[in-house]
């Protein structure tokens, strides 16, 4: 068994939770408050026993404590392996109710797709998280668009919220009522992949209205496995932290810059900055990535981290030779974090770059 105890805050009185449990080795049933939400694999027959399906369920709101502590309860069954859980869970707070949406299969200009008054009357109804991309395209690669309709909870009103839209098959873009506030990857001809990477950004509260808030999502897969795999949720844990720091993400990130850096708060830094750069917001988690490097009390690990998060940014932003200086300055002994070396790929594939240390021995010739 696997228990977990979790205050959801009255502030999201009438939305689900989303559990977003990865892989699990090898069956599961999974409950909240004593109610079973959700389960894969057969507890008896080890050919049906689910060990490679992602987890991911929805938690409707009469089945939670608001204001209260729910339990989160899961019954794993391994027949043989590792066991267990095989990743990290995420939760959130999904502004939508059962996960509808409507599809297009094929592009469109941003400006019209986005627009709140754009008739998506005739697109495809569908549930999210969406494991059917393929079968609506016909062929690879493919252009396709979400549009997600929600209301905005009153006590949410006026403040950002840090928004989790699940994994990303390979690159999107996301627009809230008609204003482009994430993005994940790089559309071509700059076409740079964040396959299966989770979608985080900020969602400003200048841009949501009280009611029929309009999230449109434009996604490009470049083969195989397509699509918005999760549920714009507000990722609970993360908000709770960031409102002790002010409501919007200029006051978070300059509250963050002015105060020492424990660990706790260089692990806050480090969180949000990988939101801001998700909202292209770069220059900010530059900041709070250097904040982290500059710490004294700053553990390797920590500044490995940073330094990741620094290559990514400066990439992104265009400032590929700052980005592979910053990849060389990074511990080559311990793991490098997969965004540092996605990004060193992509600027490698742009022109011939060598690390300080090492020397270039010319072709192979044998």
């Amino acid at each position: 068994w696997y228990a977990r105890e979790l205050f959801v805050p009255r502030v999201y009185e009438g939305l689900g939770l989303f559990l977003d449990l990865g892989m699990i080795d090898d069956a599961d049933v999974t409950f909240v408050n004593g109610r079973w939400v959700g389960g894969y694999g057969d507890f008896d027959k080890q050919a049906l026993s689910a060990w490679n399906k992602h987890r991911r369920y929805f938690v409707p709101p009469e089945n939670l404590k608001f204001g209260q502590i729910n339990t989160i309860a899961i019954l794993v069954k391994n027949f043989t392996g590792l066991g267990g859980f095989l990743g990290e869970p995420f939760i959130g707070a999904s502004l939508l109710a059962r996960g509808e949406a409507r599809f297009r299969a094929g592009d469109l200009p941003p400006q019209e797709a986005s627009d709140p008054a754009w008739d998506d009357s005739m697109w495809a109804e569908i549930s999210l998280p969406d494991e059917r991309w393929d079968s609506r395209q016909r062929r690879d690669p493919a252009w396709g668009w979400y549009r997600m309709r929600f209301d905005l909870p009153e006590s949410l009103a006026g403040r950002d919220l840090v928004i989790d839209l699940g994994l990303v098959y390979d690159a999107a873009s996301c627009y809230l009522n008609g204003e482009l506030i994430g993005q994940c990857g790089k559309f071509p001809p700059e076409f740079f992949p964040q396959t299966a990477g989770r979608f985080k950004f900020i969602a400003p509260a200048s841009v949501m209205r009280p009611r029929a808030n309009i999230l449109a999502v434009r996604v490009y897969n470049q083969a195989q496995f397509g699509g918005l795999v999760g549920l714009p949720s507000v990722d609970l844990e993360l908000q709770d932290r960031l409102n002790g720091y002010g409501r919007t993400a200029d006051e978070w990130v300059g509250a963050i810059l002015k105060a020492p850096g424990d660990a706790p708060l260089r692990d806050l830094a480090l969180t949000l900055s990988c939101y801001l750069i998700g909202s292209r917001r770069l220059e900010e988690a530059l900041a709070l990535a250097a904040w982290c490097v500059s710490s004294p009390a700053a553990s390797a690990q920590d500044q490995q981290q940073a330094l990741a998060r620094m290559v990514h940014a400066l990439f992104l932003a265009g400032k590929s030779e700052e980005a592979w200086r910053q990849f060389q300055e990074m511990d080559f002994a311990q793991p490098i974090p997969f965004e540092a070396a996605y990004s060193a790929a992509a600027i490698c594939r742009q022109r011939p770059l060598v690390p300080a240390r090492l020397g270039y021995l010319g072709p192979d010739t044998l």
